[in-house]
């Protein structure tokens, strides 16, 4: 399948696997062991074959200068290039090449698309496509906050706050001196090296990307201003369990992380990059109907998103422009293993005491995650599989250059859905309505 470019996310080319490459040319033997991303390389359009994989020397992610091996992947792959007002196609046994006019510089495809089925398996449930449109929300300015996002303030004034559920993040730790959260409950959790416990909060006002996810999701700017915060540091997977040990205590409705942990963008192979103990965790919080949401990375990259969200049970989230949620934004990651957009890239609490931008999707993340305590405060019968669903069904689907139909989030429409349900669809798990790599 063949990769095309629309002018609005052009600007999201230039990726660590960047390609130059007129002609098949001639593969020069492996003299040292090659680290994709990593081990440098001297001439733009080398290429080099090691235990039976080819590596394209290209310019690094993230520098217009530096050269390093990139990976090619096998069978199939299909590349674009740069070659003026030209379109030429070269053909190999081992890989397809497609020269198309084009600023941009190249991308690698590598996920195959992945067909929707018309029921939910194993129930008579239809499947959530997205189907709404984002006409009636205008963006905001950067200077604004998740409240003045998508009719949030709306939801806030009919009492639809978040209020008895908590929202959980892994990250670093909120700061709560910040006025925003003086009237936020906060659980601030950490691990002492003999294991995670609630600990006092930090006042003090040093950096921490935390306390901008935290005002995404809560305090009197946020997404569910009547929420609980529960600010989780440490690793990962200590933090994971601590949520699977106490969601039923605090009623934790989702968590949410913004990180990555391991691997490389090389990895064509879903779950080879997850920490030990990650993968039970995750099945065991998938079990219990957990909302587990990562956010997919700001690498501006059309056909890949980093570990974990190839894994059945996280939730996907990149982001879309607050200042027009009709636009993907030109950084967020988009693959076929995603599965929300949300807002990103305005006001949220700073550590020094005031408000400044935050984004990415780090800040989607934490948005899209608040939505479940808004959407089990309206609808307190309702599982998080149940409420993943209305999420997704009541969503406005958008198309990126691969990927088509993505889902960015409508939380009026999700609320009022789940309001006048009078049956609601028999779904048990949120994994049951998600397509993954690794399921």
């Amino acid at each position: 399948m063949t990769a095309v470019f629309s002018k609005a996310r052009q600007s999201r080319s230039v990726i660590l696997i960047g390609l130059v490459l007129a002609l098949i040319a001639p593969i020069s033997p492996a003299t040292a062991e090659i680290k994709a991303g990593v081990t440098l390389c001297s001439k733009k359009g080398d290429r080099k074959v090691q235990n039976k994989v080819t590596y394209v020397c290209s310019t690094a992610y993230g520098s217009k200068t530096k050269l390093v091996w990139g990976r090619l992947s096998g069978p199939s792959t299909i590349l674009t290039k740069t070659v003026g007002s030209k379109t030429k196609t070269v053909e190999s046994p081992t890989e397809k090449v497609v020269e198309v006019p084009s600023k941009p510089e190249i991308i690698i495809v590598n996920s195959t698309p992945k067909s929707i089925p018309a029921i939910v398996p194993g129930t008579n449930v239809e499947w959530p496509k997205p189907s709404g449109d984002l006409n009636a929300y205008k963006g905001i300015y950067e200077e604004q906050y998740a409240k003045d996002l998508l009719g949030l303030s709306t939801l806030h004034s009919q009492g639809i706050t978040g209020k008895g559920y908590s929202i959980a993040f892994i990250d670093g730790t909120i700061m709560v001196a910040h006025p925003t959260f003086a009237d936020t409950e906060v659980l601030c959790i950490s691990d002492d090296g003999k294991g995670f416990s609630p600990k006092t909060c930090p006042t003090t006002n040093s950096y921490s990307h935390g306390q901008g996810v935290a005002g995404t999701m809560g305090g009197d700017y946020g997404v569910a201003p009547g929420a609980r915060l529960i600010s989780i540091t440490g690793r990962m997977v200590g933090g994971l369990n601590w949520v699977l040990e106490n969601y039923k205590k605090y009623k934790i409705t989702a968590v949410s992380l913004s990180i990555g942990e391991g691997g490389e963008r090389s990895n064509l192979v879903c779950g080879v990059a997850s920490p030990k103990g990650f993968g039970e965790v995750l099945a065991a919080l998938a079990k219990e109907d957990i909302a587990v949401l990562f956010s997919t990375a700001n690498q501006g990259t059309v056909d890949w998103v980093r570990e974990p969200n190839c894994l059945p049970g996280v939730i996907s989230v990149a982001s879309v422009q607050a200042t027009n949620p009709s636009m993907i934004s030109s950084y967020s990651s988009i693959g076929p293993d995603i599965d929300l957009l949300a807002p990103a890239d305005f006001y949220s609490a700073s550590t020094d005491g005031k408000n400044s931008r935050f984004g990415g999707t780090s800040q989607a993340t934490p948005f899209a995650a608040a939505l479940f305590a808004l959407g089990k405060e309206a609808r307190p019968d309702a599982n998080i599989a149940q409420i993943f669903y209305y999420i997704k069904k009541t969503a406005a689907p958008i198309d990126d250059a691969y990927v088509k139909k993505i889902p960015v989030v409508r939380p009026v429409e999700m609320i009022k859905a789940l309001k006048e349900a009078t049956e609601l669809p028999k779904i048990a798990l949120v994994k049951e309505i998600q397509l993954k790599s690794g399921g």
